[in-house]
């Protein structure tokens, strides 16, 4: 099991299109991946799940990884998570 903690850099929090990323790159692996924040939980592979919790610039969203592939699934998540900037150098929204 791996834990992972992120603080929200974008000023819009958590919203559809990084939800949408981060469920589609959960689905792709065999782990389970789970999200928590101000006491919610969501299961990764789920775009609405991941709304749900609501996740407001400077909150700090906790993800668990378990299962198998566990140390790639960290990685494509790390990936998405800390790539902050295009390839132009304007500031990724994510």
């Amino acid at each position: 099991m791996i834990k992972l903690k992120y603080v929200v850099e974008s000023p819009d929090g958590i919203h559809a299109r990084p939800a949408a990323l981060l469920a589609n790159s959960c689905v792709n692996y065999k782990s389970s991946v789970t999200l928590l924040c101000n006491g919610k939980k969501a299961e990764g592979n789920n775009v609405l799940s991941i709304l749900a919790l609501g996740a407001n610039k400077g909150d700090e969203v906790e993800f668990v990884i378990d299962g198998e592939d566990e140390v790639k699934t960290e990685a494509k998540i790390r990936h998405l998570l800390y790539r902050r900037r295009h390839s132009d150098g304007r500031r990724r929204q994510c």
